[in-house]
């Protein structure tokens, strides 16, 4: 593991460095590109501003020569190319000063050289004026004076100190390029030997990292191999589970109609005893002795018990039939439940605390019927003093869990295991009356709900049962 943590750590050490030398590659290729459009710039920049100036010199001494002609012939036809000069010359100058733009030095040497021009310029217009007013004299005698001559040789050595600049500023922009262009070449040449090592030194590392991912790679596959033909087992499995719940589910209901069915058919013979047995109470009692009275009367109470205890499993096949699963608040329940005892609670004068419950998604008739039960179990098993009874709810991440503690006799640590087992009974008959199905019907209202019941209890000082029901129980 630390020999792979380490070989990873080289491999990106030698992975920047590689893109940090490609990167330094690339920036040197892109300098030398920008330096050398800059100095193109620059040397065409010149070249062009020597051939402007070289035409521009010449428009002057094209002026100049229709001056001359037509001052020496007279001839008008002379003055074709003075005119054309002069419109050209204006164009020329807005070209030359568009080229220059806000170059200090360039736009300085250009002024002293429009200076002049325009000295030269107002002397042809001047003799030309004075031929025209037959002056032709006065006109020769400007022409042949030295001014003019003068004139031009200071407007030709300007434009020539001009040119020699532009050929200096064209000289110094190649020895900067060449410069320039020596260390980016070195530059590019020392990135591309890093640029090469680095390469090799990468690929030296990532081959066995490649054969190490590609072993990670297999296992890894071998792995999810594994884990799919597992997941086809649990599916499989699962599969098996759902025709195993749905076969359960049948036989359920088919112990539940069994159940019932049972029920209804076990009460008939049990009434025919009933009706038997008081028929002959009816026809021979005066004939019978106590002994027999005895029996007969032991005969009927256990017909009696017998049809209750029918009558229980009969209801306890009932469980979770109804449709009344909605939401509902169990404050409302209990009420319900209390009014079916009230006759009880008036005789023990019982007393019930009973917190703020809340609303939730439960089999109304069910619950209803649990509450009711632990009340009733919690008065019956408080002889001799007045029953007090509380009941509250805790809630919890996934469910409600719901308490009914009371002050009665309690039980033993060894029966609480017992207790929700079907005619399960702790005690005599004759102590406590009923047929040990009550708290079985809470277990099986508990587990509709998806939930459960315990119980925790102290001889003499009480019993307390706790009921969780699911948040998320879902209606079957």
């Amino acid at each position: 593991m630390k020999e792979t943590l380490a070989r990873e750590k080289n491999v990106l050490n030698s992975t920047f460095f590689t893109i940090f030398s490609l990167v330094a590659l690339l920036s040197a290729i892109l300098l030398l590109s920008f330096v050398e459009n800059h100095n193109f710039n620059k040397w065409r920049l010149s070249h062009n501003i020597n051939y402007l100036l070289y035409d521009y010199f010449g428009l002057i001494q094209d002026a100049e020569t229709g001056q001359r002609g037509y001052a020496l012939t007279n001839d008008e036809t002379y003055l074709e190319p003075y005119y054309t000069a002069l419109s050209k010359i204006k164009e020329k100058e807005q070209e030359i000063t568009l080229a220059i733009g806000e170059d200090v030095d360039r736009s300085r040497q250009f002024k002293q050289i429009l200076a002049l021009k325009e000295i030269k310029i107002q002397e042809l217009i001047h003799t030309i004026s004075l031929m025209k007013l037959d002056k032709r004299k006065e006109a020769l005698d400007i022409i042949n004076s030295n001014t003019g001559l003068t004139n031009m040789t200071q407007i030709r050595l300007l434009i020539g100190d001009f040119k020699t600049q532009e050929r200096l500023r064209t000289s110094q922009t190649r020895e900067t390029y060449s410069r320039y262009k020596n260390i980016i070449y070195i530059l590019f040449v020392v990135a591309l030997i890093v640029t090469g090592f680095n390469y090799y030194n990468l690929r030296g590392q990532i081959t066995p990292l490649i054969t190490h991912l590609k072993n990670v790679n297999s296992n890894l596959q071998k792995t999810v191999n594994e884990k799919e033909s597992e997941i086809q087992e649990r599916m499989r499995v699962a599969g098996e589970n759902a025709k195993l719940l749905l076969h359960l589910n049948q036989k359920n209901q088919e112990l539940n109609h069994f159940a019932y069915i049972a029920s209804h058919d076990l009460q008939e013979p049990l009434r025919t005893i009933k009706n038997f047995i008081h028929l002959y109470e009816e026809e021979y009692g005066d004939n019978l002795n106590e002994e027999a009275k005895s029996y007969f009367d032991f005969i009927t109470k256990a017909s009696t018990r017998m049809s209750k205890l029918i009558h229980g499993l009969l209801l306890y096949s009932k469980i979770g039939s109804s449709a009344s699963f909605s939401k509902n608040d169990v404050n409302q329940l209990i009420e319900e439940a209390k009014e079916n005892l009230n006759t009880l609670l008036e005789e023990r004068n019982v007393i019930i605390e009973v917190e703020d419950l809340p609303t939730i998604d439960v089999y109304k008739i069910e619950m209803e019927q649990l509450f009711q039960n632990l009340i009733q179990n919690a008065i019956k098993f408080c002889p001799g003093k007045q029953p007090h009874i509380k009941i509250g709810y805790k809630d919890l991440p996934n469910e409600y869990e719901f308490f009914v503690s009371d002050n009665g006799i309690g039980m033993d640590q060894k029966d609480i295991q017992k207790i929700f087992n079907m005619f399960a009974r702790l005690h005599n008959e004759k102590e406590y009356a009923g047929q040990g199905i009550g708290l079985a019907f809470c277990k099986k209202i508990a587990e509709l709900h998806g939930g459960k019941i315990s119980v925790e209890s102290q001889l003499n000082k009480g019993t307390t049962f706790y009921i969780t029901i699911s948040k998320n129980v879902e209606h079957v």
